[in-house]
């Protein structure tokens, strides 16, 4: 069996899109306002991940999508 990249119902390929959670942590400074730079940054595990189309905006479920779409 060949792979066949996935094409939305426009007819364009599918990208890949990930949404992950990140978490910064900020040092304050004497004015109650973060500073800039973060201390440290922790990224999330994926939180969402779907198939998108760049040409009409559509996107799919990954679990929902199927070979025959």
């Amino acid at each position: 069996m060949v792979y066949g990249v996935p094409k939305c119902e426009c007819g364009t390929e599918l990208t890949y899109a990930e949404f992950r959670l990140q978490e910064r942590i900020y040092k304050i400074k004497s004015d109650g306002t973060p500073f800039k730079k973060p201390l440290r940054i922790f990224d999330g595990d994926s939180q969402h991940s779907s198939l998108y189309c760049q040409k009409c905006g559509n996107s799919y479920s990954i679990d929902s999508y199927s070979a025959v779409n």
